[in-house]
């Protein structure tokens, strides 16, 4: 099989991949963990850095007198694109990233203004998706340029080839 086409397979396989949940399968790419009070009446947040399609997997356990606080990510211009609204005591939160940007994980505790808030967290993030997209364009690019090249080379032994039989004396 010819290198071009071997290339533009695995370019078609990887494009594929990108495009697929695999999270489950893969290890993470980074694992944060922490754990900190949110004050009454006010709002934490954990900045995070994504690429296109990265993958987030958060488990929140929040402890304190009624066990609730809200969370939404946010975007760099501060727009939320992610809202789970209320968190009761535990919840694991999937999410992928819709563009490169910074967003900001927002735990929110306004709604009580004299308990603060325990949070205990675990934040997994997967960058897989990205990382097959852009090998799989790179190999796409250099298959399509391989092959071209490839078929021109054929080409042009097959010219030779039709050239040679003209070129033959065989009169004595």
């Amino acid at each position: 099989m010819k290198k071009g086409r071997i290339f533009l397979a695995f370019s078609v396989l990887l494009l594929v991949l990108s495009m697929l949940t695999l999270e489950h399968y893969l290890p993470e790419w980074s694992n944060i963990s922490d754990s900190y009070e949110v004050m009454p009446g006010s709002v934490h947040g954990l900045n995070v850095d994504l690429f296109y399609q990265s993958s987030i997997e958060l488990d929140v356990t929040i402890s304190g007198a009624n066990k609730v606080i809200d969370f939404y990510l946010t975007n760099s211009e501060e727009e939320v694109v992610f809202d789970v609204r209320r968190i009761l005591y535990r919840e694991q939160i999937s999410w992928r990233s819709p563009s490169i940007d910074s967003y900001l994980l927002n735990f929110d505790n306004t709604m009580s203004w004299t308990t603060g808030k325990s949070l205990t967290y675990t934040l997994k993030l997967y960058h897989y998706n990205f990382l097959f997209l852009v090998i799989g364009l790179i190999l796409l690019i250099l298959g399509v340029f391989q092959t071209i090249r490839e078929e021109k080379v054929i080409q042009h032994i097959k010219n030779i080839v039709k050239k040679e039989p003209e070129s033959l004396d065989f009169s004595m």
